[in-house]
Formats: C-alpha cells, structure tokens, sequence
C-alpha cells in the first residue's frame, strides 16, 4: 500500500485531543472523537491491506495475525508490565484488584466487556483505572479477529456486490448504535457491535478506492472533513449524549480526508513533518499516556494544575516515543518479519496469557509489594461498598431505586416501594439516587411512617426535565397517578441537581405545593473527584492532611445558594446538607461510628445518611410533627 504522509497526520490529530481531554483541559471539551478517527483509520488500513493480499493472491489468516502481534503486543506488553508494578507500589488492595482484572483483560482483548460490566451508575472513578483506555484496542482487535474472514468471504462470493453489503452492515450497526445510545449508553460505546460502522465506513473507502482509483485531492471535500471533525471537538463535552449521532460527524470527516484530504491545504497541513512526526508515535502514545495521567493523579491529586497538564503531557510523549522507536520498531523490520508465522502466533499468545495470569494474581492480592495500616484497608474497604449489607438496606437497588440495567420502569415494584398504608402516615420520598440514599435511614429515624421511594438513577423529580424513558415513565406516573390519589402526607424530594435545571425547580416545588402536604427540599451533598474512600485512604496511608482544595468538586456551594433561594421563594422547607457537612472550614469525612461518610464521589453511605438526618431533626420536627407528633416526642 502507498504511504500516505496525510493519514499519519491524521493520527495525530485523533491522539492529541484525546491526551488533552484526559488531562482535564478545557481546550478540547469534545477530545474523546479522537478514539473515533482512530477506528476510521483502522478500517481503512486494515481493508487496503487485506485487499491488496487478495487480488495479488497471497491472502493469509495467519500471515494477517502475525503482523497484528508484531505491530501491537510488544508496546503492549512493556505498558502492561509496567502498570503491574505501579499498580502494586501506588495503589490500595481495593484498587489493585480492579487494576489486575483490567490487565487480565486488555491481556485477552476484552476490556470493553469488562468495563461495560463495571460502568453501572455507582461504579468506581475512571481516575483510579490505569487501563481503561484500552476498551478501544480491545473494540478494535475484536474487529480483526472476526472482519479478515469476512472480507475475504464477500470477495471469494459477492465480490461484485461487496461495497453494498458493506453498506448494508453500516446502516445496521449505526442504526444500532443510535438505538443503544438512547437505551443503555455504555452497551453503545463499549461494544463491537454498535460501534463496526466506524471501522466499517474505513473499510468501504478503502475497496472503493481500490476499485476506482486513487482521488484527486479535493479542497472543498477536505475542508468539509476537517470541519467535521474540529466542530465536534469544540461543540461537544462530557455531558453529550455519545456515540450516537454525535459521533457521525467526525467519523465521516476523517473518511472524507483520507480518501480526498491528500495534496490539498488540508492534506499539507496534516502532512507537516512535526505532525507526522506525532502520528508516527500515536499508538504507544496513546498507551502509555492515561496510565501516566491516573498514576500521577492517584499519588499527588485529583486536580491538575497547568504546569501538571503540560508536564503530563510531555512525559507521555517522550515515553510514546521511546516506545516507538525502542520497542515497536525493531519489531517492524524485514529480520522480525522473517520470523516464521507459528513462531510468532504461538510466541504471542504465550505472552498474553502470561500477562493475563498476571493479571489474575494481582487481582486476587497474590502479589505484593508493600503493606498498608488496618484504619488504611477499612477506608479503602468502603469503595467496595456495593457488596456491603448496608447497601442493599440502603438503596433498594433493582427494585425500588432502578437505574439502565433494570431496562424500563416496568422492573420497578410498585407493591414493594409505593404500597400505601392505612395505619400510618404515609411519605413519598423522590427523585434519583441521591434521593434514595436517604431511605434506609429516612425509614429507620421515622419508624411510624410509612416511607414511599420513587426512584430512579439519574432522574431529577423535574416537571418537563429531560430523562430516559423509563425515567419520563416513573416520573409521569408519580405525579399523574400518585401524587393525586389523596394519599400522599409528606413529600421529600431529593437529587444530584445541576444548575442548568434550575428553572424547572421552582414550578415543580409549586405544583407539589398544591397538594397542601409538608415538603422538604433536600440540597446538593458535597462531591469529590474520585472515589471519596480511596481518596482518603491515600491521605491517611501518606499521613497528609486531606486536600479539600484539590479533591472537592467545586460550584456546589453557588449551587446550594441558589437552591436554598428558590426554596424560601416557594415556600419550601429546605434541608441544607452542604451546611451540615462543611458546615466549618473543612466537611466532615467519617460518620459517628468511624465509616467515611461517601462510598463514591458523593453518595452517603448508611452511617453518613443517617447522621445528616439526624443533624436536621429540627428540619422535620417543624415540617412533619404536626402530621404526626410522636415523631415530636421521639426527638
């Protein structure tokens, strides 16, 4: 196949972003449709040489593996083997649990389906997972093992036929891929399936091309791709719902550059040897850079400074290529090529699996480098806090607080979590999960009540806010059947809200005011960013005083001013939980009985719960003793 000076650069501009959006600039908001112009290369250079090896007749599986395993293991393997030793130096016993399955993992190619299984709504910091970036190699070597025979199916039987069978397989995955975005987002961004059209629409171009000749450079064309793919960048942000639509654009900018970029202003842009130079290291770059980024964070902090970001930058840069030209070169020569095949295929193999078992020994706690204080583990113990008892008691997860797993708000019980009673009061606690963390010790303070739990994972209890469907479904149901049927004596209303839907607070707060029943607003909690557990088992293991500076999410105190405010304006009780967790200069960090007060970046763990509650008892003496006065006596 032509070298072509363009892609390469190409490269380069789909690695930058992605290293800038993962150290937290706000440069590049939408970085992350880097991944996506790195599949859109892929299926095009994989296809041309798969291509080229059939029409000259020396079309081999084997041969086809052998290069992938001298192009990807050998940077692979050292990244790997050097997260391992990180992992055991830097991280807790929790931590490297997870480090060793996600090495495992990237060692057999499956880290999206780990991560996917590990991307439920409380699921841990992607800032404590070294190799969660290796989900898309994974998407990519799947692509490999299941695309060559393919290829070479449709060219051996429908060869005539084979770009609109591609077409054909483009159309369903997209359409897929738009489907998932909108039901289960992480199946539509981790998984081969719904993301093959990216890769897909690489592979069209390159039989196209092959079939009709290379293009002449087309600057309008260009123009438009770059467009495509600069737009997003920009335009998009954490918050954008992805892949979906939103990753159209980029994916068909980089098809239009490749196939009509070359000798163009755009073409030459992208052809600067500086740029090249960049795309020729992209891949070890690309390895090497989020595990230098998580390690960092893990052991000095959360946040970064610029002078961080720019020294975080460069030092993945100078180890990309390193391993570049130390490590994946020598392997890229005509001696390294000359090796015989099941040489090769075995040699690999027998190196994967051995990183695997790796993996697995870490991950059990086999191998250790260091020890840790026992107040150390039982912090770090609480990032695990799913698997606890108090959890389940807590939230009621699956049934009465149901998130995207669950599917539709059909999995909700009805019977279980809405069940009026006769005999006693009856409460109607709603919203999201940061409602839900408040039942368990809501139900244990006010044993005389009955307490209902609407919930729903990432469902603000907002009139006309935006949501899933099963989120629109719980909410139209609380307050079209609920909320009227007369039998409703309270209401505590809680969420993760966000300043963006605020508006829609206040007309909410008044139509539930129509009911004339008491009404406590619950405010933001305090965040962190990461995993609040680890954070301040790190803190404790170095014997360093805990940053709140670096670690707490910042905005919630405006937030909580602005919440308070519309609360007092609607007449509304407000339960102001930033004030009872940082109420002094630093927030509170355990509970009464010693167990961090957060299991993850802001969810309260029982203990924590049931210590805020009781901090505001005067909150619900006002608001709910006259309904029912032994809760008056209680107090």
């Amino acid at each position: 196949m032509k070298y072509k000076s363009h892609i390469d650069g190409l490269r380069a501009f789909a690695v930058v972003p992605i290293v800038i959006f993962h150290l937290d600039s706000p440069f590049f908001p939408g970085g992350y449709i880097g991944v996506d112009i790195f599949f859109v290369i892929s299926g095009f250079l994989i296809t041309s040489v798969l291509y080229e090896d059939f029409i000259q007749n020396r079309y081999s599986l084997l041969e086809f593996y052998k290069r992938r395993i001298l192009r990807i293991l050998p940077a692979l393997t050292v990244m790997l083997l050097a997260t391992a030793f990180l992992s055991m130096w830097i991280l807790l016993p929790a931590e490297q649990v997870e480090a060793g399955n996600s090495i495992a993992a990237a060692a057999l190619f499956i880290s999206n389906f780990y991560f996917l299984s590990d991307s439920g709504y409380f699921s841990g910091s992607s800032e404590s997972k070294p190799l969660l970036h290796m989900w898309s190699l994974a998407v990519e070597e799947q692509f490999y093992i299941f695309f060559p025979p393919l290829i070479y199916f449709l060219l051996r039987y429908f060869k005539k036929y084979i770009i609109a069978v591609l077409v054909i397989l483009i159309i369903l995955s997209f359409s897929a891929c738009i489907w998932l975005t909108f039901r289960h987002q992480p199946t539509a961004f981790y998984l081969l399936p719904p993301r093959a059209w990216e890769l897909g629409i690489g592979a069209a171009l390159a039989i196209w091309l092959h079939r009709h000749g290379e293009r002449n450079g087309n600057t309008i064309v260009a123009l438009l791709g770059f467009a495509l793919i600069i737009g997003p960048l920009f335009l998009l942000n954490k918050e954008s719902l992805f892949p979906g639509w939103n990753a159209a654009f980029p994916c068909v900018g980089a098809m239009l550059l490749i196939g009509w970029g070359e000798g163009t202003v755009i073409g030459r842009l992208l052809s600067l040897p500086p740029v090249v130079w960049v795309g020729k290291i992209s891949y070890s770059f690309y390895l090497w850079h989020w595990p230098v980024i998580v390690f960092w964070k893990i052991y000095h902090g959360q946040t970064l400074s610029s002078m961080e970001m720019i020294a975080l930058g460069f030092v993945s840069i100078f180890l990309g290529a390193g391993s570049t030209f130390l490590i994946e070169k020598p392997f890229r020569t005509r001696k390294a090529r000359a090796i015989p095949t099941q040489k090769v295929i075995l040699s690999g193999s027998t190196v994967l699996v051995g990183l695997a078992a790796l993996g697995v020994l870490i991950s059990l706690n086999m191998v250790q480098l260091r020890s840790y204080p026992d107040r150390v583990v039982a912090f770090a113990d609480v990032a695990n806090y799913r698997e606890w008892p108090d959890y389940e008691a807590q939230f009621r997860t699956g049934q009465c607080l149901i998130g995207q797993d669950d599917g539709a708000f059909s999995a909700y019980d009805t019977v279980l979590c809405a069940r009026f009673d006769s005999d006693r009061p009856n409460i109607l606690l709603i919203g999201d999960s940061h409602a839900a963390m408040y039942w368990g010790a809501l139900q244990d303070m006010l044993k005389d009540v009955n307490v209902l739990q609407v919930t729903s994972s990432g469902c603000r209890p907002l009139l006309d806010g935006d949501g899933t469907a099963m989120c629109k479904d719980m909410r139209d149901w609380a307050f079209k059947t609920l909320l009227p049927s007369g039998e409703i004596d309270g209401i505590v209303i809680g969420g993760r809200w966000i300043d963006s839907e605020l508006p829609l607070l206040r007309p909410t707060l008044e139509r539930l005011a129509t009911y004339n029943v008491p009404i406590i607003l619950i405010g933001p909690t305090v965040e962190y960013n990461g995993s609040f557990p680890n954070l301040l088992a790190h803190a404790t293991w170095r014997g360093k005083p805990f940053d709140f500076d670096a670690l707490l999410t910042p905005g919630r105190k405006l937030l909580n001013r602005r919440m308070a405010e519309v609360a007092k304006q609607a007449g509304i009780v407000y339960m102001d939980v930033l004030k009872t967790l940082c109420g002094s200069k630093d927030c509170t960090l355990t509970a009464s009985d010693g167990v961090p007060m957060q299991f993850d970046y802001g969810h309260l763990t029982l203990s924590g719960a049931r210590d805020v509650l009781s901090d505001n008892q005067d909150i619900y003496k006002k608001a709910l003793g006259p309904m029912t006065p032994s809760l008056v006596n209680r107090w």
